[in-house]
């Protein structure tokens, strides 16, 4: 996957960020240094996705940054990352309504 993200392919970029996330979450305890590491690369892997137009990674994005994982909380960029996946896909939009946040100017 992250070969097929290495070469612009936003599917790829996504599933790899999947994929490590859950490395993160099966370290004993996800709050310690090496989950963090873990959830930050995932969080870049799915910023990356997102860029590349791949709507579900907006929302994962959105929520890794709404929560704090691999990074430290950021509602206003987690709302433009909602609004970009909204932008792609009406279902994002659904996503950020429930995420209760509120749009960007």
């Amino acid at each position: 996957a992250k070969k097929g993200c290495d070469a612009d392919h936003a599917r790829s970029c996504s599933f790899a960020a999947q994929l490590v996330s859950n490395e993160g979450f099966e370290l004993d305890d996800s709050s310690s240094e090496p989950a963090q590491e873990k959830f930050l690369e995932a969080q870049l892997l799915y910023k990356k996705a997102c860029d590349l137009s791949e709507a579900y990674a907006c929302q994962e994005y959105a929520r890794f940054l709404r929560e704090g994982r691999g990074a430290e909380r950021d509602l206003k960029a987690a709302a433009g990352a909602y609004e970009q996946g909204c932008r792609l896909d009406l279902y994002q939009c659904d996503a950020m309504v429930r995420a209760q946040l509120p749009p960007r100017p």
